[in-house]
């Protein structure tokens, strides 16, 4: 899934924008909401990440990464985990912030 920006409500009748890109691609300390996981992944790829709670509607924080940037440790449904970029390049996620303000 490319990186993409659409608006969208924000609070207080501010609008925000709202990015759609992968997993990978997420700043540590940001949060993203999975959307889905790509077609493009195996389907024991597709299925592990599925058990693991990785599911549409998930919010995913990314705590750190290591000093390369692989792998790097998320927070998500009260679990701690590390995964490569590999992996979570095939992850599909929902970042939203404020119009202008933008995620890399």
């Amino acid at each position: 899934m490319s990186e993409s920006a659409q608006p969208g409500p924000g609070h207080d009748g501010v609008s925000a924008t709202v990015q759609y890109s992968t997993l990978d691609r997420v700043r540590p300390g940001h949060t993203a909401t999975v959307v889905g996981i790509s077609g493009n992944a195996e389907g024991h790829v597709a299925h592990r990440l599925a058990a693991m709670g990785l599911v549409r509607g998930t919010e995913v924080t990314v705590l750190r990464a290591a000093p390369l940037r692989d792998p790097r440790q998320y927070r998500f449904r009260d679990t701690s985990i590390c995964l490569r970029g590999v992996q979570t390049s095939l992850i599909d996620v929902e970042i939203s912030g404020e119009a202008g303000g933008g995620h890399d």
